[in-house]
Order: C-alpha cells, then structure tokens, then sequence
C-alpha cells in the first residue's frame, strides 16, 4: 500500500497507473488531482502560496523563513479551516521562528519546542524544504505531460480516495485541494475508486491521526 499526502497522493497516483506491479493499492490523501494541472493551478490558492515560497526559501543568501510565514495567509470561510494553523497568529510563528533561529544558527531545520505538534511540523518542514519542488510547479514542469485523468484510468488496483475540507473564495479561488465536482471525476475515471470525505485540514493524517489509522485499517481488511 502507497499512501501520500497532497502532492504525494498526486504521485501515488502515477506511480499505480506506470509500475502497477510495486503497489497492491493507494490512498491518495487530499490530493490536488486535476487542480494542480497547469494552467489551472494559477487560479488556485496554493498558486500564491507556492510563489510565495519559491520568493522567499529560494535565496542565495539563505532561505528567509520567517519572511514566508509573515506572508502566509491561510483563508478560512465560516467553520471551514484548510490547515491547523491560520491568521494572526502566523505573524507570531514569523517571530518565534527568528528567536529559534538566532538561538540555534547553522540548524538543518528550525525546532519549535513549545509549539503545537502541527505547527511544529510544519515549520520544519518548510525550514528544509527544497524550494525546486515549488517552482516546477510555477512553470508546469512537475507535471509535464502527466494527464491525471489518464493515469486514473489505468489505476487497477484499489484505491482510497481522502477528502478534506474545501472552499471557492471570490479572491483567493479554490481553498483546498479539490473541489466535489474534481473528486466525482475520479471516482468515475478510476475502475476501483473507494471514496471518503473528512471534515478535516488539508492534512489529515496530521489533524485526525486516528480516524485516519483506522479507514486506512478498514480499506486494508474490507469486511468478506
């Protein structure tokens, strides 16, 4: 079984559809099938936050992460959250990460003792993130000639589809990975397509650690 968040889910996807024979099935966990295909990608959220990213981590003089997280606007529509983290507070990550950083210089990654687990994960992730990754997706090249409803097509093996919360915001665009319609699509390309929609961030192994384990335990033992 490959399981892969987001754009690991994008992969777990092509990875079933061009090796069948190194996988018995995929969870592909709010994945941003078809919205990360180019040129839709440039009406989408995490369009901003990728150019972001690449702005501020992809600097001769050294990755600027206080700077990304000083940006980083994470939109929220009435109960609707895409991540753990939002708001005002992501300034006060920007500061704490700069004390980290003074009090820790030359870390491969910055540690937040004190902070949630979330949030600590994430600003490590994007302190020793590779900024290469963002970029082929500014460009378009991290698809390339990928089609993902093609690849779906050619999934033959089983496979759990991982929803999570979304929105369509009038500024912002697509908030999330997709949208019902995107994810209706897959279950009607791929032959062995199980669904499930989570009231859930983005990551949602990370927010409902055990709801998680246990779809991933059920879809792997289906009941005779």
């Amino acid at each position: 079984m490959v399981s892969g968040n987001s754009s690991g889910g994008v992969l777990a996807v092509w990875l079933a559809a061009n090796h069948p024979e190194l996988v018995s099935s995929i969870v592909p966990e709010d994945p941003p099938l078809f919205s990360a295909q180019w040129p839709r990608l440039r009406e989408c959220y995490v369009y901003r936050v990728i150019r972001d990213a690449v702005a501020c981590l992809d600097r001769t003089e050294g990755k600027d992460v206080p700077g990304f997280f000083a940006r980083l606007k994470i939109p929220i529509e009435g109960d609707t959250k895409i991540a753990a983290v939002a708001g005002p507070l992501l300034r006060l990550v920007a500061a704490y990460v700069r004390l980290m950083q003074w009090l820790r210089p030359g870390a491969p990654y910055v540690h937040l003792p004190l902070a949630p687990f979330p949030l600590k994960m994430m600003v490590r992730g994007f302190s020793s993130y590779d900024p290469a990754f963002s970029r082929g997706f500014l460009d378009g090249a991290f698809d390339g000639s990928f089609d993902h409803a093609d690849a779906l097509r050619r999934v033959s093996c089983p496979m759990l589809l991982i929803h999570a919360n979304w929105f369509v915001s009038k500024q912002h665009g697509l908030v999330g990975a997709m949208t019902d319609q995107d994810a209706a699509r897959v279950q009607e390309l791929a032959p062995h397509c199980n669904y499930l929609s989570l009231p859930s961030g983005h990551v949602v192994h990370q927010e409902q650690p055990k709801v998680f384990i246990r779809e991933l335990l059920r879809f792997a033992s289906p009941s005779p």
